[in-house]
């Protein structure tokens, strides 16, 4: 009864979201809305400083290790010891007080390790901070220790806790999916690594345009408004412009950008239009319509996985068609906000996203939140992938003259 007691104990306690409860109590702030929007204790570090990160860190460390020592207290075995301590990295991966949702669990592995065999730990520390020396990558850092936890119990003799090992680092090597994901494409951030810049804000004039021109030449990121929501925006032919802009959205990589281009005719440029993409092109574009189509050889590749579609827009907004006649090489674009959340309407709210973080903010007025329209044209099948500003029924409508 006792064993079951703790086990439940230990979920529970590894369930509180130490990292999420400091930031709000201390900060007022939610953590999973700043940062890479993770609650463990190097989103905490990164945003809020080390000595909150320390203690959030601290915190964790405590879900895996007090259930350990309660277990060698009440006499459990080294099997039923470890599981005490495994669901203390359970609740923190899977926190029944947010949904069942949370963080990686490195520091609470880190807790029940480090009570099971603290010698474990000392074998633990040089793969961890060999791989943190030279990338400066906290993540990779954490999943190469990981890999090498079952090797470390195996050079001090214990096959068992060996062999049961390998569940926690399984688990800890998927909950950073998409961090091994962002490692291969190139935009996983480094430890104490800043993307502070100072953020110019411009007018949608002539003045606006030539400033927000010149930035974008050299490889910048911007925000200007367009005829439904404003937009992230970059050099298309910019590779780390491109790496930027997910990294600032912080967008699942499998997500693709848009192109946006000056005139219908850079559309069959990049795209391969037939009788159909044409109709909705004559009818809807300029306008809050993205059009996918099947790539052409040479087109700017605008997202991080190789894929054979490509999204094109030309928005009803001046500015922005003024800009692109300016410039010698398309935008890519997408919605200026944090994936999952809201798009801000305003510059006001822009600022405080994206302040800090963009190159240069164009000042268009309140927008309307009404995303386009995305319409895919791939051969004679026709899907609406999106429905925004204009409407499913006048599409077809179109489509069936």
């Amino acid at each position: 009864m006792e064993k079951i007691i703790l086990y439940i104990f230990s979920y529970i306690y590894g369930s509180i979201p130490f990292g999420l409860i400091l930031v709000r109590v201390l900060k007022g702030l939610d953590i999973r809305k700043i940062g890479s929007g993770n609650i463990g204790a190097t989103n905490v570090s990164r945003v809020l400083g080390l000595k909150l990160g320390l203690m959030s860190g601290v915190l964790d460390i405590s879900k895996g290790f007090i259930p350990v020592i309660i277990g060698k207290y009440l006499g459990l075995s080294t099997a039923e010891l470890f599981f005490a301590g495994f669901l203390g990295v359970v609740g923190h991966d899977f926190s029944i007080f947010l949904s069942f949702k949370g963080g990686k669990g490195v520091a609470s592995t880190l807790g029940f390790i480090l009570a099971l065999n603290p010698l474990v730990i000392l074998i633990e520390i040089v793969p961890f901070f060999v791989t943190f020396f030279i990338t400066r990558i906290v993540s990779l850092s954490s999943i190469i220790a990981l890999i090498f936890l079952p090797f470390a119990f195996l050079i001090l003799g214990d096959k068992t806790l060996a062999l049961l090992s390998l569940i926690p680092a399984a688990l800890g090597i998927l909950r950073h999916k998409e961090n091994i994901e962002r490692l291969i494409y190139g935009i996983e951030k480094k430890f104490g690594e800043k993307e502070l810049v100072e953020t110019e804000f411009l007018k949608d004039d002539s003045s606006g345009l030539n400033r927000a021109k010149e930035i974008l030449t050299r490889g910048g990121v911007g925000v200007i408004p367009t005829d439904t929501v404003y937009g992230l925006c970059t050099n298309a032919l910019n590779r780390e412009g491109v790496k930027r802009i997910y990294r600032i959205k912080r967008r699942d990589i499998k997500k693709p950008l848009v192109l946006f281009v000056k005139d219908k005719g850079e559309i069959e440029k990049f795209g391969v239009v037939n009788d159909v993409a044409k109709k909705l092109i004559d009818n809807f574009i300029p306008g809050p319509v993205t059009i996918v189509l099947k790539r052409k050889e040479g087109t700017p590749k605008i997202s991080l996985k190789d894929i054979d579609t490509i999204g094109i827009r030309i928005p009803d907004e001046e500015f922005v068609i003024n800009l692109l006649k300016s410039l010698d090489f398309p935008l890519v674009t997408t919605s200026a906000n944090i994936s999952s959340r809201p798009t801000p309407k305003d510059t006001s709210s822009l600022k405080e996203f994206f302040s800090g973080i963009v190159d240069f903010i164009v000042d268009g007025g309140e927008r309307s939140g009404s995303p386009s329209t995305i319409v895919s044209v791939i051969g004679d099948e026709v899907k609406i992938l999106r429905e925004g500003r204009i409407k499913r029924e006048e599409i077809f409508k179109i489509l069936n003259k």
